[in-house]
């Protein structure tokens, strides 16, 4: 990662860590708040699908829905706090990381989800 603290941008607390600049830190916690509230935003979407989906649509599939948007919230919350330590450990160790697969796998089962919804939506709603 470009802009990697260093000795030179941090204070050195012993001889494998270093005291990463505080605008990593807080960039790392901005970004771990970030994964929070879409795993929030995941939460409200399978609260919001039992009221949502047409009456019609069998209560199996409406399940489904429901834990399919909350295993995503699950695995949202465990991705932010497994990256925001791994990205902290890091920092500290004055190490470069690359960026998050969890990002492509969540945008993955959003959109497989996202399509059952329309999907489920047109086809019970008409």
């Amino acid at each position: 990662m470009t802009g990697t603290p260093t000795a030179a941008t941090a204070d050195v607390t012993d001889d494998r860590e270093i005291e990463p600049d505080m605008r990593f830190s807080l960039a790392n916690e901005r970004t771990a708040l970030a994964w929070v509230r879409t795993c929030l935003g995941l939460i409200a979407a399978a609260a919001a699908v039992t009221h949502l989906v047409p009456e019609r649509t069998p209560a199996w599939l409406t399940c489904a829905l429901v834990v399919a948007f909350a295993a995503a919230a699950v695995l949202t919350g465990a991705a932010a706090t497994t990256r925001f330590r791994t990205v902290h450990r890091a920092l500290r160790r004055g190490q470069d990381y690359h960026p998050p697969r969890e990002i492509t796998v969540l945008a993955t089962v959003l959109i497989v989800i996202s399509v059952a919804v329309v999907i489920v939506s047109l086809s019970y709603h008409a």
